[in-house]
């Protein structure tokens, strides 16, 4: 009775610990990840397997030819969902142009920024238009565009970290919509004044916290 009850014990151990591997490896996203990659990748067992083992850079080699540097697991992951979701019209490693709701929309600098508001219409619920919005956080100029677009009279998009500022500034310009985003070099959120280094490059998870060197 006692080897039954050990040979049960280890059989419900190795089984625990089946499952918690597969929990940590995830098929269903590996899988997910592979069929979009196949989509629209050329080099898609390439970049795959970086993904499994975490490696970036790795340079893509889109459908149409085009070749794009994927720099980090982020980037690789709104790359695949743009080309999928998104009607690109170009796309390449500095700038990314696509159709949306009829209108050719241009962004410099997609990398650092978070065009998924564009593929998922998150905000689409928001009754926007006419009204004037307060944008804390607008990156590379993504939602302040995106409300302009959805009929907002004003947006007043604050964005903290300089080189960021100046991409956001880019493409608000870039898009014709000078005339209804203001933009400010200020962040909220924080009590008091940091200083933030001019070269950072920010994604969508980057906190606002004080440098100790740059501009103030």
């Amino acid at each position: 009775y006692e080897i039954s009850a050990c040979l049960v014990g280890s059989e419900m151990c190795i089984r625990d610990s089946l499952n918690s591997f597969l929990q940590k490896l995830n098929l269903k996203n590996y899988a997910l990840s592979f069929y979009n990659y196949y989509i629209v990748y050329e080099n898609f067992i390439s970049i795959f397997i970086h993904k499994i083992w975490n490696k970036f850079p790795v340079e893509a080699k889109l459908r149409n030819g085009k070749r794009i540097m994927l720099d980090n697991p982020a980037v690789a992951y709104y790359c695949t969902i743009y080309c999928n979701k998104l009607k690109i019209l170009e796309i390449n490693d500095l700038f990314i142009k696509f159709e949306y709701d009829g209108k050719t929309i241009k962004f410099y600098g997609w990398k650092y920024g978070d065009l998924a508001v564009f593929v998922h219409r998150d905000y689409d619920f928001l009754d926007v238009k006419n009204k004037i919005v307060v944008d804390i956080g607008a990156s590379i100029g993504d939602t302040p565009i995106y409300f302009a677009l959805r009929g907002a009279r004003k947006v007043i998009a604050f964005e903290p970290f300089p080189k960021i500022f100046k991409l956001a500034k880019e493409n608000i310009e870039e898009n014709g919509l000078r005339d209804k985003v203001v933009l400010v070099n200020a962040g909220c959120g924080y009590d008091g004044k940091v200083k933030v280094r001019e070269d950072i490059e920010t994604n969508t998870g980057t906190q606002l916290v004080d440098y100790g060197i740059g501009v103030e």
